[in-house]
Formats: structure tokens, C-alpha cells, sequence
């Protein structure tokens, strides 16, 4: 679809009704105006935007990659600690000596 478009495109911009629109100087000044207009507000949602997220106060995505990091590595170490316990032998319970009110009776 986009290469339809593309030849298209290259076909107008090489006809002769194209090459009068480019010599239109009212023509060619709105386009240019029309062209900045959109830089220039797509720069100011921009930053809206960014003055918005700050705002918030969300994590920064470093913040949250690190975070993601630590994550990980825990639960690495837990696999770590639950392998190491799955393979050591379970501790004995150990028997409470009795107390002494009970040899006091």
C-alpha cells in the first residue's frame, strides 16, 4: 500500500498541473506556514506533555528499568535459596527440655 502511495506521490509531484502549483507563491507560503504551524505545536504538545508526566511525578523509565533489575536478581537468589533447601536435609526437631514447673508437682 505504501509503495501504491509512494509512485503515487512521485507521478503528481512530476505532472505539469504540480509544477504550476510549486510556482504559486501564495500557494507555496501557506504550505510553508501551514508546514511551521505543525512543528511548532507538535514542539508545544511535546512539551505539555512532558510538563504533565512531571506533574505526576511518575518513575522515570531508568528508575524503573533498575527497579526491574533488582527484581530479577531476587528472584534469582530466591531460586537459589529454595534449590539450596530442597537439596539439604530437613532439620531435626529438637525436643524442649521440660520445664520446671512440672517438676515441681
Amino acid at each position: 500500500m505504501e509503495s501504491r502511495f509512494t509512485k503515487i506521490f512521485a507521478t503528481l509531484l512530476q505532472s505539469d498541473v504540480a509544477a504550476r502549483l510549486t510556482q504559486n507563491e501564495a500557494l507555496m507560503s501557506a504550505l510553508m506556514r501551514a508546514f511551521s504551524m505543525s512543528v511548532e505545536l507538535r514542539h508545544m504538545v511535546d512539551q505539555r506533555i512532558k510538563a504533565l508526566i512531571l506533574s505526576l511525578d511518575l518513575a522515570k523509565a531508568s528508575e524503573v528499568e533498575a527497579l526491574q533489575a533488582e527484581v530479577e536478581a531476587l528472584t534469582e537468589r530466591l531460586a537459589e535459596l529454595e534449590e539450596r533447601a530442597a537439596e539439604s536435609p530437613a532439620p531435626k526437631a529438637r525436643r524442649r527440655p521440660p520445664s520446671r514447673h512440672a517438676a515441681d508437682d
